[in-house]
């Protein structure tokens, strides 16, 4: 770009001098040296053309090569999107594939879950029974042992009422016998005819 904006101020200076000398009036130049002037003029232009050629030809070339890399680049760009699109693919179906899985493990779960509850209900009811039975166990345990208990203390509380019988009778055979002393006595005197004293 530098070179193109030097070329065209050269073009412009170059112009602007012809011109000027152009229009001057008091000024000739001899024809020779014109035409080599005219000719260096037409030289320089050339060459400034030429230039601008190469450089027009430079930034085509560039501007291919920019393009080629582009291309190339879009084709690879393509080429990724496409292998990510494929990875998403196959990710999307790998995920489907996991979620499938994952339902048919809570359907498992859940039926194991349900067998379990039904084994731990189960299990509870028996352990229930179970308990009924050995409180009944313990009761008729203890009303075994009672009655042995009673068995084995009967006859020491027979000896001991017994012995209370006794000395109930003990106390009412001492009280009585002054009784009975008294009523034989009075007998006695109702067979003998005699009057009480």
């Amino acid at each position: 770009m530098r070179k193109v904006c030097v070329s065209i101020l050269v073009l412009l200076l170059a112009f602007g001098t012809e011109c000027y000398g152009a229009v001057s009036d008091d000024i000739y130049v001899r024809k020779d040296v014109f035409e080599v002037y005219t000719q260096s003029v037409n030289s320089k232009l050339d060459m400034i053309l030429e230039q601008m050629r190469e450089q027009r030809e430079e930034q085509k070339a560039q501007r291919e090569e920019m393009n080629a890399q582009l291309k190339a680049q879009r084709e690879e760009m393509k080429e990724q999107v496409k292998e990510l699109k494929d990875e998403m693919q196959t990710i999307r179906d790998e995920q489907q594939s996991i979620r499938k899985d994952i339902a048919e493990l809570v359907s498992v779960v859940s039926v194991m879950s349900e067998r379990i509850d039904g084994n731990f209900d189960t299990l509870s009811a028996r352990i229930d029974g179970l308990d009924k039975r050995m409180d009944n166990q313990q009761n008729y345990l203890y009303l075994v042992l009672v009655i042995m208990g009673i068995i084995v203390a009967l006859p020491t509380v027979q000896k001991a009422l017994q012995i209370w019988e006794d000395r109930k009778d003990a106390r009412r055979a001492f009280a009585t016998l002054e009784d009975v002393k008294r009523l034989i006595e009075e007998s006695n005197m109702n067979l003998s005819g005699k009057p009480q004293v």
